[in-house]
């Protein structure tokens, strides 16, 4: 006689009522943090990011991602377009929204923190990382930290 396996209804419940379709190229990093590709399709994605504790964020905009950011766990704040967002560990959850043309950084406390990034890819650009579409008032086009 097989005994209840309740580990077994948890992954079939997930998997039925999760979606998840990462492409092949879903993960990017660095010293800062890890973004992973959870969910792609056509100009629509997910995108969880793990960040380090401490890292401090440069101003920046992703000119062809209008997207919802979403907490995950831990504390940081975001500054967007000059609206300074703080997200504590234990807050309800919150979507923020930036638009393409919204300047915006996060610093993260100590806990370090992660959130998922709920994008709609712009201007017949495929999806890859917000990491990749990338610019800020240095000049830089990929991802900067302080």
């Amino acid at each position: 006689m097989e005994k209840f396996d309740d580990l077994w209804h948890f992954a079939n419940w997930w998997i039925t009522t999760k979606t998840l379709n990462p492409p092949v190229d879903n993960i990017t990093q660095d010293e800062h943090y890890t973004g992973t590709v959870l969910y792609r399709d056509g100009p629509y994605q997910v995108e969880l990011f793990t960040i380090k504790p401490n890292a401090k964020g440069v101003s920046h905009i992703h000119p062809n991602v209008d997207s919802y950011e979403y907490h995950v766990n831990g504390e940081y704040s975001f500054e967007i377009n000059g609206v300074l967002v703080n997200v504590k560990e234990n807050d309800p959850p919150r979507l923020s929204r930036i638009y393409p043309n919204y300047w915006h950084n996060g610093n993260v406390s100590e806990k370090g923190g992660s959130f998922l990034s709920i994008q709609k890819w712009l201007n017949g650009v495929s999806p890859t990382s917000v990491t990749l579409d990338w610019h800020d008032a240095n000049g830089n086009k990929l991802v900067n930290w302080n």
